[in-house]
């Protein structure tokens, strides 16, 4: 085991929620050491040190995500091989495994990996090919992943997938001309069609679940602005667009506490980082805040707070 304190990670930092509410972090160190940890804010992490095999075929860059398949309780690893291809192996988080067999899901990453927790248990892995066309894979119970299949609909250069009141995956992505387009997995099993929820405008969104388990979804607009609404009961339908009042927004992100609040942070032009939350009057609040840098790891944990320690 290693006590590091001032660990400088490269890439995306793969974290996840464990049954007993700690943190099992895997992250890749700028020098290209893999290492894992286990986070529960009253004590430091202890990292070790993950040996590779076929480590020579990811870029390194990239980083690493994690998920948990909940029905067999084993976590999954992905990476980004050197040809764009996807790379993933299973981990435990205690120490009687320091090592991992990368193995290769073939499937070509265009732009963008994102993992869904499925609430039934198992993952869904969605990626965007060369064509920015969304493809997806799956888990059956004995954690075999399926074949990638194509999602079909719109290009898009950016999307997010989240859960939605059902419990199955709802992927939503910007389309080339600016709206935003939703498909949603039904409890039949079969995806439905897409739908255009917003129009033009809209440079990247983010999506997070409330205590109700409804989505919240935030469209960063080209000009700087910032808009939400709530997807409706019904799963169909979604609330009128509201401003949020901000301006000059460059960056967003969606997090949820344990008790279902709902914030959403934005950094602006001028390097001012501010949070925003509903107040009890139905309003939307920003409140200015300080943001570090993910290069001094302990404070960068502690401002995720919200979005990896306290997400239920």
């Amino acid at each position: 085991m290693n006590e590091k304190v001032n660990m400088v990670s490269v890439g995306k930092i793969g974290m996840t929620k464990m049954p007993d509410n700690q943190i099992f972090i895997v992250l890749r160190e700028i020098s290209g050491i893999l290492w894992k940890g286990i986070w529960n804010r009253e004590h430091s992490i202890q990292w070790i040190q993950i040996s590779e095999n076929n480590a020579e075929k990811l870029d390194t860059i990239f980083g690493v995500l994690l998920a948990l398949h909940r029905k067999s309780g084993k976590y999954c690893l992905f990476s980004r091989g050197l040809n764009n291809s996807t790379f993933y192996s299973w981990i435990v988080p205690d120490d009687s495994q320091s090592s991992v067999e990368w193995e290769d899901a073939k499937g070509c990453i265009g732009s963008e990996l994102q993992i869904c927790e499925r609430r039934q248990g198992g993952l869904e892995a969605f990626r965007l090919d060369n064509y920015n066309i969304i493809w997806h894979m799956w888990t059956n119970p004995r954690t075999e992943w399926s074949e990638w299949q194509s999602l079909g609909g719109p290009s898009t250069s950016d999307f997010c997938v989240v859960n939605n009141a059902e419990g199955f995956p709802q992927v939503i992505c910007v389309m080339p001309d600016g709206c935003i387009a939703t498909r949603r997995h039904h409890n039949n099993g079969l995806w439905g069609d897409w739908n255009r929820i917003k129009e033009g405008n809209v440079n990247h969104i983010v999506a997070e679940q409330g205590a109700d388990n409804r989505i919240l979804l935030v469209a960063l607009n080209f000009d700087g602005s910032v808009e939400v609404c709530r997807q409706d009961d019904s799963l169909d339908q979604w609330s009128k667009w509201e401003r949020i009042p901000v301006n000059d927004i460059t960056k967003i992100i969606a997090v949820r506490s344990c008790e279902g609040e709902l914030r959403i942070i934005v950094y602006d032009k001028y390097g001012v980082t501010k949070s925003i939350y509903k107040t009890a009057y139905d309003n939307w609040e920003a409140v200015q805040t300080v943001a570090p840098s993910n290069t001094d790891l302990a404070a960068f944990l502690e401002w995720r707070e919200y979005e990896i320690f306290r997400k239920s």
